[in-house]
């Protein structure tokens, strides 16, 4: 006699009040902040296909980031834009043409990704 295949773990995780939340959770924060993002982008003199684009290219790397993260750590974890970010964005991009705004972005994310991989940061918090 064989014993049945156990589930897959994911499934035995999921619930439908998990599910729920976890929607909730990217309804809110994808939404609290959208609104600034368009202004933004407005404001900075960006075309409605262009700011159609960078809403979904942050929609979708949002989308992304949170299910891998949430699957790898076993935990719920929701990642979304800043919403006061969003709003600095509205009075500081007008000055700065797209693609300096893109390389400021990617510099930023350069030097986060070496800040948390060498520990910096957690050193930094240990000694605060």
């Amino acid at each position: 006699m064989s014993a049945a295949a156990p589930a897959p773990r994911l499934l035995a995780d999921s619930s439908l009040s998990a599910l729920v939340a976890g929607f909730i959770a990217m309804l809110t924060g994808h939404t609290s902040g959208l609104v600034l993002i368009f202004q933004a982008g407005q404001a900075a003199g960006l075309s409605d296909l262009l700011i159609a684009s960078w809403i979904w290219a942050l929609s979708l790397g949002m989308a992304v980031c949170t299910i891998g993260l949430s699957l790898y750590y076993r935990a719920p974890i929701v990642v979304a834009w800043s919403t006061p970010g969003a709003a600095l964005l509205i009075s500081s991009l007008p000055g700065v043409s797209f693609s300096e705004a893109i390389g400021a972005y990617l510099l930023c994310a350069v030097l986060l990704t070496l800040v948390g991989l060498t520990g910096t940061f957690e050193r930094l918090m240990r000694h605060l």
